[in-house]
């Protein structure tokens, strides 16, 4: 009998030393004549959603402007992303079947504010994460009715510009189409 107290009494600190920590598993009920007690834990996981929309290629010639912007719309349901950048060429040169035309950086500006992060040979390199976290537009989902954001997100500045500066200084005077592929990932923070 004195075996069983000490059981039972083990038993009792034990649950409420663990109770004190948080939250626990499911706990069966016991065996008895009257009532039997069974508790189970709901947990309900929200990941952050991210969307970026607006992308658009951007044509340079040899003769033209030196940098181009685009306005790209960004969401994020905890209203703060993190952006990566990646290349096909890895190495921020336009190239035509692997030879080199000339140079460029990719940065991406906060909307409204100066806050940016500059990709490129001296900058961040490929498939490198930037520092910073921007503040995007949150609240309703993009495509939702809620009418937080639209669309083409003119409106309240929901856009990061992204500004692409080609150096014209070191293009090379070879006929060819010089092309890189430049994949934005936008990572809720």
């Amino acid at each position: 009998m004195k075996t069983l107290k000490t059981l039972a009494l083990a038993t009792a600190v034990s649950a409420g030393l663990l109770g004190s920590v948080g939250a626990m598993a499911a706990v069966d009920g016991d065996l008895t004549e009257t009532t039997s007690t069974g508790k189970f834990d709901i947990n309900l996981n929200i990941p952050g959603k991210v969307a970026i929309w607006g992308m658009r290629d951007l044509p340079f010639t040899s003769a033209g402007a030196t940098s181009q912007t685009i306005n790209a719309c960004v969401f994020s349901s905890t209203a703060r992303a993190q952006f990566l950048l990646n290349t096909t060429n890895t190495d921020f040169q336009l190239k035509d079947n692997g030879t080199k035309g000339a140079d460029y950086t990719v940065t991406v500006k906060e909307s409204g504010s100066s806050i940016s992060s500059t990709w490129g040979t001296d900058y961040l390199a490929n498939n490198q994460a930037s520092p910073i976290n921007f503040n995007v537009a949150s609240g309703t989902e993009p495509n939702n009715t809620g009418g937080v954001i639209d669309e083409v997100c003119a409106v309240g500045g929901d856009f990061q510009k992204i500004d692409v500066t080609v150096t014209l200084s070191n293009v090379v005077s070879t006929t060819g189409t010089y092309t890189d592929e430049v994949t934005l990932v936008v990572s809720a923070i």
